[in-house]
């Protein structure tokens, strides 16, 4: 049973209002708690959403820092997503570019994505700003 608690609908609200970022657990508290008590129920709270699937950890293995990101239920599971190493943006490919690109990797490399995988590189708009042209 999934109980709708004001922290909760905070959470959900705060995630999805903010969706193309993902947020340290500590930056989330900050944003939701005003200064109240109740980090430890913030941290449940994540890890249920992650594990009910509309939420995604993303684990940076060079810095070992864990992010959080609304996702949805189930619409993030079939294609491949690009993170912006910069602004943290995140970008949802639709599901037949994914899947070209991964037929592609897999015959030309004979190596399989995961499913929903990040690929890191820099948005169009940082992109720009590192190349001069902004």
């Amino acid at each position: 049973m999934i109980y709708n608690t004001e922290k909760r609908t905070k959470l959900l609200n705060f995630l999805k209002q903010n969706g193309v970022k993902a947020f340290t657990a500590e930056e989330i508290c900050r944003a939701i708690l005003d200064g109240e008590s109740g980090k430890s129920t913030v941290y449940r709270l994540i890890s249920r959403l992650v594990d009910d699937g509309c939420v995604r950890r993303i684990s940076d293995a060079k810095t070992r820092r864990v992010t959080y990101q609304y996702i949805g239920i189930g619409s993030c599971r079939e294609h491949l997503h690009l993170k912006c190493k910069d602004c943290g943006i995140l970008i949802h490919l639709d599901g037949v570019t994914s899947h070209i690109l991964e037929k592609r990797i897999l015959k030309s490399e004979g190596f399989t994505l995961d499913v929903g995988a990040l690929i890191y590189g820099r948005c169009e708009a940082c992109a720009g700003v590192l190349g001069g042209e902004k």
